[in-house]
């Protein structure tokens, strides 16, 4: 990919410091999104970059210095798909499709991203929240999509899934091997991740990847370099009361599959060891 760092550093600045944190915290006494979308009128707003990092700096929502403490932000990746279409010159899901989907060919991958973009192409799971009584498990498969471009938009398949980690990680996807080895460069925490580096989770015994949580929607994706072995979980129904133990419950599965697929036993202990909820 043709980015040079330097047109990336330079746009990064204009933001500013520190690093926001995301729009994950209560706003008016609930979650801003869920805030915004419930006003009359607003259930297919469209939110765009500007209006996003707008309220995040007008409420200077951050978390910490830069440097100073890991914490998992969506709108850091919504932050970074900004400066991709910046530097691209292209609407992020269109830059995604023409650099990444359709030259691999894949067809079951999709960025929707306007607020009436909510309901998935056909095939698709329908997606389930259990919320805490006396509501329980909710249907949520329709939901608006643009509050989460760049860091929850993305529709695929799980065979596509992994074809994709398998190409990023081999160098498949024209990203050199040095960017490569700096996002699987991670560094340890205290969170569900546990180790964290650009973009790019290590779970020991399963490998590189990330993980997807969204109402309705959560997977579970992973490459292992020593076995070339990937595996990917998915599970259409989001336990909102206890979402770390669905997390490791899909590493559990994940553990269990991929020691199938490799004939030995995979030792899931470390998956929790040295996580403080």
């Amino acid at each position: 990919m043709n980015i040079h760092e330097y047109q990336a550093k330079e746009l990064l600045a204009k933001f500013g410091a520190p690093v926001p944190a995301g729009l994950a915290q209560p706003y008016a006494g609930q979650r801003y999104f869920e805030y915004l979308y419930a006003l009359p009128g607003n259930a297919e707003h469209t939110v765009s970059f500007d209006e996003m990092f707008g309220v995040i700096a007008t409420n200077r929502l951050s978390l910490s210095e830069p440097g100073l403490r890991y914490q998992y932000s969506n709108g850091g990746y919504s932050l970074l798909a900004k400066i991709v279409e910046q530097v691209s010159g292209l609407p992020y899901h269109e830059f995604l499709q023409q650099r990444f989907f359709a030259p691999h060919g894949f067809s079951h991958t999709s960025l929707p991203h306007l607020g009436s973009d909510q309901t998935p192409q056909a095939p698709f799971l329908r997606g389930y929240a259990y919320v805490a009584p006396p509501d329980g498990s909710v249907d949520i498969t329709r939901t608006n999509p643009s509050g989460q471009v760049g860091a929850g938009n993305l529709v695929s398949s799980a065979h596509e899934l992994a074809q994709w980690y398998r190409l990023l990680f081999t160098g498949g996807l024209g990203l050199s091997r040095t960017t490569v080895a700096r996002m699987m460069d991670t560094l340890p925490n205290d969170q569900i991740s546990r180790f964290y580096g650009l973009g790019v989770v290590y779970t020991p015994g399963l490998g590189y990847g990330h993980d997807g949580t969204l109402p309705g929607a959560v997977s579970t994706c992973r490459y292992d370099p020593d076995s070339g072995t990937v595996v990917v979980i998915y599970s259409n129904t989001l336990d909102t009361t206890d979402m770390a133990g669905e997390v490791f419950g899909l590493y559990d599965i994940a553990a269990e599959a991929k020691g199938l697929m490799e004939g030995r036993h995979i030792d899931n202990s470390e998956f929790r060891s040295g996580y403080h909820p």
